[in-house]
């Protein structure tokens, strides 16, 4: 855990690096052109240490006005196996990794009116508990909502966080919390229950 924030840190940073050059490799002094082989350079540059059979692997599409631009392939989808990572490979996001992707689709949801973040959960789960009635959407983007966290559970009671629940198991876990853990739209628990359940409302 103690080395996640570095490795974040450095992982933003690198991020921020690569859309810099893009952006700087599609300028000219009439502004933005769609010169491929110069983005096509920098993204080769940045992603060199990666560009091997000995690499984990990225695909790497950039837009811009809606239209692709360019698409690139580096390193390898399994190292053991050797198979190349393309833009097909199928990649599992858990919540940590997925919680961006969930939030963003959250906030669109809500522009095109097809949700609130200020719903209550029990308004798509009826059957939470009676302590969670004052529960929102918003609540658990902040993890504030008070659910227990459904891994940290299963480490508790199985020692083992590799296990996992299905979504009838994961409900029912959530129906039968008696008391939060956190008071909630107030505390704040880091809780991935709160992006499952976010994740089955929408």
């Amino acid at each position: 855990m103690c080395h996640k924030k570095p490795v974040s840190l450095l992982f933003l940073t690198f991020l921020l690096s690569f859309f810099s050059a893009a952006q700087q490799s599609l300028k000219n002094n009439k502004g933005i052109r769609h010169d491929t082989s110069a983005l096509n350079k920098v993204i080769d540059n940045l992603f060199a240490h990666f560009s091997n059979k000995k690499s984990p692997g990225f695909a790497i599409t950039v837009i811009k006005d809606g239209k692709v631009i360019t698409r690139k392939d580096y390193g390898m989808a399994s190292i053991e196996l050797h198979v190349p990572f393309t833009h097909k490979t199928v990649v599992r996001l858990p919540y940590s990794e997925g919680r961006e992707f969930i939030a963003i689709a959250a906030a669109m949801m809500e522009e095109q009116g097809l949700l609130s973040l200020n719903d209550k959960v029990t308004k798509y789960f009826p059957k939470l508990p009676h302590w969670s009635e004052s529960v929102t959407l918003q609540d658990l983007l902040n993890h504030s909502s008070g659910f227990c966290d459904e891994w940290a559970t299963l480490v508790l009671t199985q020692a083992e966080m590799a296990n996992r629940l299905d979504v009838s198991q994961f409900l029912e876990f959530l129906y039968n919390q008696p008391h939060p853990q956190v008071e909630p739209g107030k505390g704040y628990m880091y809780s991935n229950s709160d992006f499952g359940l976010l994740r089955l409302i929408l």
